[in-house]
C-alpha cells in the first residue's frame, strides 16, 4: 500500500505537544540541516538548532530536549556520543542514514571497527525496516531499535509494475553508490563490472543505458554520464523515466523498488547482502540473462522483490509521523526522568504496536565470537573499547609499522616526565573536580594502559602507576583517550629537550625539505585549494632542492611527479579520519629531513609531526590552509621555528609566535598563458566548490537571462545545489561539476570576468569566519588575462586591487556584482586593460616559483617577522 505525500499530516500530533516549544532539538552534523535525513524535523514545527562544529568536549545547550544525528562514523563524533551516553542527561536519537552494506561495515579501511552500530551509541536508533532492526539487535543493541522507515521517501508516488510496452527500447538506469568501493581491489571489481555492462549495451541496441556513475568512475572508464543525471533532474525523477535499474549496493535500490522497478544488484565482490535483490550480477556471465528478465520481469521475482522491500523498509504508511512520535516520546521520557532525578532509561519499544514490530527481539550477541582475541569485549560495559583497541591491534600487526614499534620503545624515558607532571597536578585536580569526574578519568587511564601494553610493556607499567593515583593531567581533557595521547606527550617532552639543546640540530646534512599534507591522495579525495596548495608548492620546490611530499591514501605507495617524490601512507588507527587522515608510520620519513613544513597547522598529522621532527633536530614550519582547531591543535605551536600563513588575513588569525611571515600562494605555469587567447570573452566564470559559503547563489541572482554564466565546481551540499538549480531557471547558466584543469583553463581564457562571491554568512544563516584564506581561483583567472570580481571577505582584497585588476564588492550583494559585470561588458577596452594588469600582478607576486623561493629563504635564514597586515 502506498500513499500520496500530500496526505501526510502531523498537525494533531503536534497540537498535543505544543508545550515542547520551550526547548530545542539539537541536530549534530558537519553538513548541517541540509541533509535530507532531517527534513522531517525542519517541517515539524519543533524548535531545533543545528551544530556543525563540535568536538569531544562539546556541551549541549541547557534547554536541549533531544539530540539527533546521522553522524556516527568519524572519530570525534564517536568520542562525543560516548561521552553523552555516559553523562546520560539528554536523550540521543541516531538516524540510520541508509541500508547496512557489508563492505562498509566490515571491509572499510578508513573506518574504525565497530563504528557502524556496534554498539549503537545512543538511546535509540531509527531503523529503516525490520531486517535492519534484526541485524542491529543481533549486535547487542536490544531495546534500542525502533522501526520507523525513511521520511524522505514519503514523497514517492509508486509506478505500477508491468512489462515494457511503451517502446522497443528498454531504458536501464545504471548507477553506483556514493562510495562504490573502499579499497583498490574493490574498485577494480566495480570498474570491471561496469565495463562488462557497457560491452553488453554496445551489442544490444534494444537496451538504452542511462548512466549515473559517481566517484569519478565516469572519467576513469570514459563513460559519459547521461546529460541530465546531475543537472536539474534528481534520482526520483530519473526513476520515473526508466524501465529497470542496475546498481551497486546502496539505499537507492529501495527507492527504485518503491517505484515498482525491477532492480538488479551489480557486485563482483562476492559479499553477503543485508538487503537482498531479486537479481544479482556477480560475473559477466550473469549479464545477458539478467538483462532479458529485467525487460520482462517474472511475477515470482517481483513478489520476492516486494517482500524484500517491505522487510528492508517500513513503507506501508508514511514514516514522518512515526519519526515525530518517536522523537516526542523520547523527549517526554527524558523530561520526566530528569525531573524525578533519575537517569534516562527508555522502554525497549516506544513504537510498540504489532504493525511496527513483527518479529521477536534478537537476544544473541556474536561480538564475543567475532572478536574472540579482544579481551575487553568480554567485560560488560566495555564494548565501546572495540573502536580504539581493535584498531591498534591491526596497526601492531602491520609490517609497515615495525619502525614505529622501535620508536615507541625509545620513549620510555620521556614517559617518566609525564608521570611527574601528574604528581604535580594531583592536588589541584582533586580540589577542582568532582569525585565522579576523577573516577571516570581513572577508568580512561586504565583503558590507555591496555592500549599502551600493545606497544611496549615498560610504558604499560608506567601507565599503571599513573592510573593507580587516579590523577590525570588537566592538559589531557583536550587530547582525548587513546594510546596516541601518551605517545604525543612523550614526543613533546623530547622536542622540548631538543629545542633546549640546539647544538644537536642537523647543520651538517644536505638540505632536504619534507612537506606533510593531511589530504587524501586518491581519486576519492576532497580536492580544493587547501588540498592542492602543498602539492603544487612541493612540486615547484623540488626543482630547487631535494623535496618530499608526505600524504595519505588507501595503501602504502610511492609516486614520482617530476623531481618530487610523493610518499603515501595508509590511514590507520582511531586517531585518523578521512577528513583528517593520520598514520604513525609516516613519522619515519621525517628522520631524514632537515626542514619539515606542515600544512594544516591544526591537523592530527601536524600535532605529531611537529614534535617528532623537532626531536629529530629538524627546523619546523607550519601553514594554516583552513582546517579548524582540533583536539590536539594547541600542543605544539611553541616548538615551531616559524608560522608561514598564505595571506595577511590568515596571519591575523595565526597562533601567537615571534616569527610569522606571509608567503602567499601561487598559480601553476599552465595558467599563465604567454599569448592571449584569440577566442572571444563571452561569459562570466566562477570556479568554486558548490557550497553555501562560496556565495555562488548571489552571482546567479546577479546575472540576467542574456549573460552567459558558468559555475565550475564539485557538488558537496545537496540542498545548496537544489537552490542553485532553482535560481538558474530561465537563465543562461551552466553548472559543470566534473572539469579537468585544462577545462578550467579554457573557461578562464573565454571569461569576461572571473568571479568569487564568497561570504562570511551564507544564505542559510551559517557563519563562516575564514571563508577565503587566499582565493586561489581568482589568481588563476587573473593569470589568463581576465579581470576579477570578488567580495571584501577574507584575503581576497589582497589578491584583487580594486579598480586596477578588477573590483571588490560587498558580500551578499547581487546588485553590486551585477553593476561590475555590466561595466566590464559595456567597456571592453577598459576590461582588457584590467585583465592585463591582473595577469601582470600574478606574474610579479603569485607564482609557485616565487612562493618556493620565499620559503627556502626563510628555511635557511629566518627573516625578521613580517607585519601581519602587510600585503603584496
Amino acid at each position: 500500500m502506498h500513499w500520496d505525500s500530500k496526505t501526510v499530516d502531523v498537525t494533531d500530533l503536534l497540537k498535543e505537544h505544543s508545550d515542547l516549544n520551550n526547548g530545542v532539538v539539537v541536530i549534530l552534523d558537519r553538513m548541517g540541516e541540509t541533509l535530507e535525513h532531517y527534513e522531517w524535523l525542519r517541517s515539524s514545527g519543533l524548535r531545533y538548532e543545528v551544530v556543525t562544529e563540535y568536538h569531544p568536549d562539546w556541551v549541549p545547550p541547557a534547554n536541549a530536549m533531544l539530540i539527533v544525528t546521522a553522524q556516527h562514523y568519524e572519530q570525534s563524533a564517536v568520542h562525543l556520543l560516548l561521552r553523552l551516553q555516559e553523562e546520560n542527561n539528554v536523550p540521543v536519537l541516531i538516524l540510520a542514514d541508509g541500508i547496512l552494506e557489508y563492505r562498509n561495515t566490515w571491509h572499510r579501511p578508513d573506518s574504525t571497527p565497530g563504528c557502524i552500530f556496534q554498539p549503537v551509541i545512543g538511546h535509540k536508533i531509527a531503523c529503516l525496516g525490520r531486517s535492519q532492526a534484526r541485524f542491529l539487535e543481533s549486535w547487542n543493541n536490544q531495546g534500542k531499535c525502533e522501526i520507523v522507515g525513511a521520511p524522505r521517501f514519503d514523497r514517492i508516488i509508486p509506478k505500477s509494475t508491468s512489462p515494457n510496452t511503451r517502446s522497443k527500447t528498454c531504458k536501464v538506469l545504471v548507477m553506483t553508490a556514493k562510495v562504490p568501493s573502499f579499497d583498490y581491489h574493490q574498485r577494480q571489481n566495480v570498474r570491471q563490472s561496469l565495463r562488462d555492462l557497457e560491452a553488453f549495451f554496445n551489442v544490444n541496441p534494444d537496451f538504452e543505458p542511462i548512466w549515473r556513475l559517481t566517484d569519478n568512475l565516469d572519467c576513469e572508464l570514459g563513460i559519459k554520464n547521461t546529460e541530465f543525471t546531475f543537472g536539474t533532474m534528481g534520482l526520483s525523477e530519473q526513476l520515473q523515466q526508466v524501465d529497470a535499474v542496475v546498481t551497486t549496493p546502496s539505499t537507492a535500490m529501495l527507492e527504485a523498488m518503491m517505484y515498482g522497478l525491477p532492480v538488479a544488484l551489480l557486485d563482483y565482490n562476492n559479499v553477503p547482502y543485508y538487503v537482498p535483490a531479486a537479481w544479482n550480477i556477480s560475473a559477466q556471465s550473469h549479464i545477458d540473462a539478467t538483462m532479458k528478465e529485467l525487460r520482462n520481469p517474472p511475477e515470482t521475482r517481483m513478489l520476492f522483490q516486494d517482500y524484500q522491500l517491505h522487510d528492508g523498509l517500513e513503507c506501508r504508511s508514511p514514516a514522518k509521523p512515526r519519526m515525530l512520535k518517536l522523537a516526542i516520546e523520547m523527549i517526554r521520557y527524558g523530561q520526566n526522568q530528569r525531573a524525578a532525578g533519575q537517569p534516562i532509561d527508555l522502554p525497549p519499544a516506544i513504537l510498540s504496536s504489532d504493525d511496527y514490530r513483527a518479529h521477536a527481539p534478537e537476544t544473541r550477541s556474536p561480538l564475543e565470537l567475532l572478536y574472540a582475541e579482544h579481551a575487553p569485549m568480554k567485560e560488560l560495559g566495555r564494548k565501546e573499547l572495540l573502536m580504539e583497541i581493535a584498531n591498534l591491534k591491526r596497526q601492531v600487526a602491520d609490517p609497515n609499522l615495525a619502525s614505529i614499534h622501535n620508536f615507541l620503545g625509545s620513549l620510555t624515558e620521556a614517559f617518566q616526565d609525564y608521570e611527574q607532571d601528574i604528581n604535580l597536578l594531583h592536588d589541584f585536580l582533586a580540589d577542582h573536580k568532582p569525585e565522579s569526574w576523577l573516577q571516570r578519568k581513572a577508568r580512561q587511564y586504565r583503558v590507555v594502559r591496555n592500549i599502551i601494553r600493545l606497544f611496549n610493556p615498560e610504558m604499560a607499567r608506567a601507565a599503571k602507576r599513573v592510573s593507580q593515583r587516579q590523577s590525570p593531567v588537566r592538559h589531557y581533557e583536550n587530547i582525548g583517550q587513546s594510546g596516541g595521547d601518551l605517545a604525543l606527550r612523550a614526543l613533546l617532552n623530547l622536542a622540548i629537550k631538543q629545542k633546549a639543546s640546539p647544538a644537536t640540530a642537523k647543520v651538517d646534512r644536505p638540505e632536504r625539505v619534507v612537506h606533510v599534507s593531511p589530504s587524501y591522495f586518491d581519486d576519492n579525495g576532497i580536492i580544493g585549494g587547501g588540498e592542492r596548495y602543498a602539492q603544487w608548492l612541493a612540486l615547484e620546490m623540488a626543482n630547487l632542492t631535494d623535496t618530499v611530499l608526505v600524504t595519505f591514501g588507501q595503501k602504502r605507495e610511492t609516486k614520482q611527479m617530476g623531481h618530487l617524490r610523493i610518499e603515501i601512507y595508509p590511514t590507520l588507527g582511531p586517531i585518523s579520519s578521512r577528513e583528517n587522515p593520520m598514520s604513525l608510520s609516516f613519522l619515519e620519513e621525517l628522520r631524514h629531513a632537515t626542514v619539515v613544513h606542515c600544512h594544516q597547522i591544526h591537523s592530527v598529522s601536524a600535532a605529531f609531526a611537529i614534535p617528532f621532527a623537532k626531536a629529530c633536530g629538524c627546523r619546523v614550519y607550519a601553514t594554516d590552509l583552513g582546517v579548524g582547531p582540533g583536539p590536539w591543535s594547541n600542543t605544539h605551536f611553541e616548538l615551531l621555528d616559524g608560522i608561514l600563513p598564505i595571506s595577511a588575513f590568515s596571519a591575523e588569525g595565526s597562533p601567537d609566535h615571534p616569527n610569522v611571515q606571509v608567503i602567499y600562494a601561487g598559480v601553476q605555469n599552465e595558467f599563465i598563458s604567454s599569448t592571449p587567447s584569440n577566442k572571444p570573452r563571452d561569459r562570466v566564470v566562477c570556479v568554486a566548490r558548490l557550497m553555501p559559503h562560496k556565495g555562488s547563489n548571489y552571482l546567479v541572482e546577479a546575472v540576467d537571462a542574456t549573460t552567459r554564466l558558468e559555475l565550475i565546481g564539485r557538488p558537496y551540499n545537496q540542498r545548496y545545489c537544489e537552490l542553485l538549480d532553482k535560481l538558474a531557471e530561465n537563465k543562461n547558466v551552466a553548472i559543470r561539476t566534473n572539469c579537468s584543469d585544462s577545462d578550467i583553463r579554457e573557461a578562464y581564457s573565454q571569461a569576461i570576468a572571473v568571479v568569487l562571491p564568497s561570504v562570511s554568512k551564507d544564505v542559510f544563516g551559517n557563519e563562516v569566519p575564514n571563508a577565503e584564506l587566499f582565493g586561489l581561483v581568482l589568481a588563476e583567472g587573473m593569470a589568463s588575462g581576465a579581470p576579477a570580481i570578488c567580495t571584501s571577505v577574507g584575503a581576497m582584497p589582497e589578491v584583487v586591487v580594486d579598480g586596477v585588476t578588477g573590483f571588490v564588492v560587498p558580500p551578499n550583494n547581487p546588485a553590486a556584482i551585477r553593476e561590475k559585470i555590466d561595466f566590464l561588458v559595456n567597456n571592453p577596452e577598459r576590461a582588457r586593460e584590467m585583465g592585463e594588469a591582473a595577469r601582470q600582478r600574478v606574474i610579479e607576486h603569485f607564482t609557485w616559483g616565487a612562493v618556493a623561493r620565499r620559503c627556502l629563504t626563510i628555511y635557511k635564514t629566518p627573516a625578521q617577522p613580517m607585519m601581519r597586515k602587510e600585503a603584496a
